[in-house]
């Protein structure tokens, strides 16, 4: 093993083995003392996971007990990242210690720049020293010793290596100090080279990877929603490229696990239908949507969402106590079709002032939600030539009841309009003029629109322009029929949204 990129060694020592035991094991003990201050130098600097793995290449302990030495040598000279060349007096009478350095400088084409960086020239003795400066045999110690890193390891005195201790005045073997610093030099120079040429190893190993947090959490549906809510879960990972989690039936026993899957969820949302709601989550009304909206926390937004176009239960519930649930979130309550709820989600996600829209409420009542639909689809396609840009436009949906007892409705609101094909004329008026006094008190002014569809025989006036759509006899689908009304309903909403 290694800590360096693409090596088997991270150092490679060269020397005599008769050097080495004529100094009474110096060398061996030399490379074993660099290489732990190398390991503590790293460590300083913060890499504190995978440095036992380091490996320094000794021919006593690093050579297989069988092969061909020179087979081996190539081979481990060739896949070491630094080279340590230890010279002694008898270096230059070595069959090996000249073939190693050529080995290893074969990497680099000879001794260019870049290889003196890799190799490293420990001097022995002041005879080495001499031998290797004259020997023009060995014309690459000459280049390394005048060009790279070289460093004179023997004491003065005695011109033999710098000994590891010494004794005091009372026998007692002293750490030396020269030693010492002779240690930290080199291995301050290796250290850096080795965080030069890209140290593998790091920090504490990473925890093992965790699945991605939900950004969109859906409720628990009933079947008549399952199919639709999978449809739009995968509409909504594949737009935005976000992670959204579908609970189950089967989860509604852990709500402790529930409430944790929630995690970094920013939006809850649950899909309401009339179909039986059940006992599930407690006797409490509700039942399992009760349930699953007390998990719901302050951080994560909860959005209660009736689809436009999901399947109609084939039997409606009947509880006085669970219709009851229903009427309260009734009010909070979005009818959007598939598009328009991965439109909100969108919008949601990326928070206000990051993605441009305009914004209609549509108040209608609930027999009218099929024309409504088709409305929709027709103010889209027109929007997109109003619009002349990538805004996109949004639709909520809610009786006027509703309307009245949730006046934040109207904050995010640039138009609002009323879809009626049934109800008198008197009734219609009176709800208008409510709606004005409502935006009155609230300081709004908003773009608004009548639609009328028949049987109604004639627009409704006040100050009010309308909108007219009637159906084709052919094939019964709604078509308009002022299309300039509509255009200018679209470009007032335009500018009230300010795009």
């Amino acid at each position: 093993m290694s800590i360096l990129r693409n090596v088997t060694w991270d150092a490679f020592s060269s020397y005599s083995s008769l050097d080495d035991e004529l100094h009474r094991g110096w060398i061996k003990d030399f490379t074993i003392e660099l290489k732990r201050r190398v390991h503590l130098l790293l460590q300083q600097e913060g890499y504190t996971f995978g440095l036992d793995e380091m490996e320094f290449f000794f021919d006593k302990e690093s050579m297989p007990a069988n092969g061909s030495v020179e087979d081996e040598l190539i081979k481990n000279v060739k896949t070491s990242g630094f080279l340590l060349l230890f010279i002694g007096d008898n270096y230059l009478k070595s069959q090996w210690c000249g073939k190693e350095l050529d080995w290893f400088s074969a990497r680099f084409s000879g001794i260019p720049k870049e290889a003196l960086k890799n190799m490293f020239m420990i001097m022995l003795t002041p005879t080495a020293v001499r031998n290797a400066s004259k020997d023009s045999s060995k014309g690459n110690l000459q280049k390394i010793k005048a060009n790279g890193i070289f460093q004179l390891a023997y004491a003065s005195a005695s011109e033999t290596p710098i000994e590891p201790q010494f004794p005091d005045e009372y026998g007692t073997l002293r750490r030396n100090p020269e030693y010492a610093r002779l240690v930290d030099k080199i291995a301050k120079t290796l250290a850096d080279r080795f965080v030069e040429a890209g140290v593998t190893v790091g920090g504490p190993p990473p925890p093992p990877p965790q699945p991605a947090a939900a950004s969109v959490v859906f409720g628990v549906v009933n079947r008549s929603l399952r199919d639709y809510r999978s449809t739009l879960a995968a509409r909504v990972e594949a737009k935005l490229n976000t992670k959204v989690e579908c609970w189950d039936w089967e989860d509604l026993g852990d709500p402790d696990g529930l409430n944790a899957r929630l995690g970094q969820a920013q939006l809850f949302i649950q899909l309401v239908d009339k179909s039986p709601i059940g006992i599930l989550g407690g006797r409490q009304p509700g039942g399992f949507l009760a349930a699953q909206r007390d998990l719901v926390s302050e951080k994560t937004t909860l959005l209660w969402i009736d689809p436009l176009d999901g399947t109609k239960p084939g039997q409606e519930e009947q509880n006085p106590d669970h219709l009851g649930f229903l009427a309260t979130v009734a009010p909070r309550t979005l009818h959007l079709s598939a598009d328009d709820i991965v439109r909100e989600i969108e919008q949601r996600l990326v928070g206000p002032g990051d993605h441009k829209s305009a914004k209609i409420m549509i108040e209608h009542s609930d027999e009218d939600q099929e024309e409504v639909f088709r409305i929709r689809e027709i103010i889209s396609q027109t929007w997109k030539n109003i619009s002349k840009t990538e805004s996109s436009l949004r639709f909520s949906g809610a009786e006027w009841a509703e309307m009245k007892g949730a006046p934040d409705k109207f904050k995010s609101c640039h138009g609002i309009v009323v879809v009626d094909r049934s109800r008198p004329w008197a009734t219609l008026e009176a709800q208008l003029g409510d709606i004005e006094d409502e935006l009155a008190k609230r300081n709004r002014k908003l773009a608004h629109r009548t639609f009328v569809l028949p049987p109604k025989s004639k627009a409704t006036i006040l100050n009010w322009e309308f909108i007219r759509f009637q159906k084709k006899d052919d094939d019964g689908r709604v078509e308009v029929i002022t299309q300039n009304a509509l255009e200018k309903f679209l470009t007032s909403v335009k500018e009230s949204a300010g795009l």
